[in-house]
């Protein structure tokens, strides 16, 4: 995409710091900036309770915005530069900025990766949700969201999801194309020792986000004591970063568990990476492309997943992978 537009200003919005890495030094790219909008949960949930009582096909017009953030891009908007690339990194980042004025993009070319479909894994959880209220209410939730999604990507130059199958149906007449994620290659990934030395098994990932905490959860009451009984000497490093309060109630609830070492907020992977055998992301919930899946691809290492974890990688990650749903396989 960035080469198609010659050289650009990238100027990308996201929710969360960590939702984009800064572009490197590469030809095309004159400067990036990165500005994080804040949300505002609760404004959020009155606004989707208004539209269903209301029986609205969209959500309200009054969108909680960060208006810091949308003064900074109108000012950005007002100065006569060269081509500038206006990124949106999930729909909240849109949703958030307040630029859905066309007086405002219209100075941009704008781009928004939705990633997933939001609308469908809101729905989901929304079905098995275990209040009845939601789980009526599910279908109604999830057309809303997709109304709002098909509008931004509809409102962009380009809107981009990671898996084909999220494409159809979707955004009529919008740019909407397939942009799957890839391994990059960090320098010193490769280790002297190979995976078949490997002792132990790492699951990574932050304990603040449930669907981490769900997975792990269920690997070790499902998996763990089979893999344990035939392979005695195996060790499953549990690393992460989080809250401590979530670590520690982790930890407590596993106590009596052989074999799992717990890890908490470690400066650095390659450690862990090493020394595994094989990685593992039995992620079975949750929205957004498996990052731990691509890193362990990017170290080289042989990797479980489950088939939710592997959704929206590209073809040289997940031909790499043995997948599985079922605590036996």
């Amino acid at each position: 995409c960035l080469q198609e537009l010659g050289e650009v200003d990238v100027i990308s919005i996201v929710t969360k710091p960590h939702h984009v890495a800064r572009v490197p030094k590469v030809e095309g790219v004159r400067s990036h900036e990165i500005i994080v909008v804040k949300s505002n949960k609760f404004a959020e949930i009155q606004r989707t309770i208004f539209a269903l009582l209301k029986g609205r096909k969209t959500l309200s017009p009054e969108t909680p915005r960060d208006d810091a953030v949308l003064k900074h891009i109108t000012s950005l908007s007002r100065q006569h530069q060269e081509t500038r690339l206006l990124a949106f990194r999930y729909f909240g980042a849109w949703k958030l900025s307040g630029c859905q004025d066309n007086k405002i993009t219209q100075h941009f070319t704008t781009w928004i990766d939705l990633d997933d479909r939001a609308d469908k894994i809101l729905g989901k959880k929304r079905e098995t949700s275990p209040f009845g209220l939601l789980r009526r209410l599910a279908p109604k939730i999830e057309a809303l969201a997709k109304s709002e999604i098909e509008a931004a990507a509809q409102a962009c130059c380009l809107c981009s999801l990671a898996a084909a199958s999220d494409t159809v149906d979707f955004a009529t007449g919008a740019n909407v194309v397939t942009l799957s994620n890839v391994v990059p290659t960090p320098d010193g990934a490769a280790f002297e020792s190979p995976p078949s030395k490997g002792t132990s098994l790492p699951f990574v990932g932050s304990y603040i986000w449930p669907p981490n905490i769900d997975a792990i959860e269920w690997f070790i009451i499902h998996c763990w004591d089979r893999i344990l009984a035939e392979r005695p000497l195996t060790k499953l490093d549990i690393v992460g970063s989080g809250t401590r309060s979530t670590f520690d109630a982790l930890t407590k609830k596993f106590s009596n568990r052989d074999g799992i070492e717990w890890h908490f907020n470690v400066p650095e992977l390659d450690t862990y990476y090493a020394s595994a055998r094989a990685v593992i992301s039995p992620v079975r919930l949750g929205s957004g492309s498996k990052i731990k899946v691509i890193e362990a691809a990017a170290y080289g290492r042989p990797t479980v997943v489950t088939s939710h974890s592997a959704r929206g990688l590209a073809s040289d990650i997940t031909d790499a992978l043995a997948i599985a749903d079922g605590g036996e396989g």
